[in-house]
Formats: C-alpha cells, sequence, structure tokens
C-alpha cells in the first residue's frame, strides 16, 4: 500500500513506462530522485487463491524473471537519460 499526496502522486504516476508487474518499483525509483521521503511500515499479507501472479504466463518464476527484466531496462533508460521523470 502507498500513501501519498494528490500532488506526489501526479509526479510519481505521470506517464509511467513499466506497466507490468514491476510499476511499482518505477513509483518507489522516481521517489528516490526526487527526493521525496519514504517509510516501510509492515503489513499483515494473506495469500489468496486465485491469485493473479500465480496464474499468470509461467507462473510466479516467469513474473520474476520479467520483472527482473523490466527493473533492469528501467535503470538503463534512466541511466542514459531516456526515461525522465
Amino acid at each position: 500500500m502507498k500513501l501519498m499526496t494528490l500532488d506526489t502522486a501526479s509526479v510519481l504516476y505521470c506517464n509511467l513506462n513499466l506497466k507490468k508487474w514491476s510499476h511499482d518499483v518505477e513509483v518507489l525509483y522516481r521517489a528516490r530522485i526526487r527526493g521525496i521521503s519514504l517509510a516501510e511500515v509492515p503489513v499483515r499479507w494473506k495469500d489468496e487463491e486465485g491469485s493473479k501472479l500465480v496464474t499468470s504466463a509461467g507462473g510466479a518464476v516467469g513474473a520474476s524473471v520479467s520483472m527482473l527484466l523490466e527493473i533492469l531496462r528501467m535503470r538503463i533508460e534512466y541511466a542514459v537519460g531516456r526515461w525522465q521523470v
């Protein structure tokens, strides 16, 4: 869960480049680039039957590999300046 002001959300979510599982990682990365402070709080997780992650192509492993590749691409695109906040 992410809680933020409307102004912060407008900056962080405007024109996201990643559309799949890793879009949350891009939001956090953009916050770091902009110097927006973050706080981590524990949440109680309950695994529910019918999870989208498990039913996605390749299951949890496939989704994890896809997410890793997306995050690597994200880091490169921001580093070379093709993507900007």
